[in-house]
């Protein structure tokens, strides 16, 4: 699935980014502590290079307005084949 969201409303929200040292020490820290499924942040998104393939990005949408925003008519959902 690919999501297309409105730039102006992507960056309304409060991200945080982070570099690849810092998602590895992330990663690391929240397994030590048994947070895959728990941990969050005080931002809407949290977007970095993924630990395991570090010349890819994810976000990861944590909020209430963030999760509106994906669902919401700003955003655009395509299937891909």
């Amino acid at each position: 699935m690919k999501l297309e969201i409105e730039d102006r409303s992507y960056y309304a929200l409060k991200i945080t980014r982070l570099t690849l040292n810092q998602a590895q020490r992330l990663t690391a820290r929240i397994r030590a502590h048994h947070q895959e499924n728990s941990f969050t942040t005080k931002h809407d998104v949290i977007e970095g290079p993924i630990s395991g393939n570090p010349r890819k990005n994810q976000q990861k949408f944590q909020t209430g307005k963030a999760q509106n925003l994906l669902n919401g008519p700003n955003t655009t959902r395509s299937v891909i084949p």
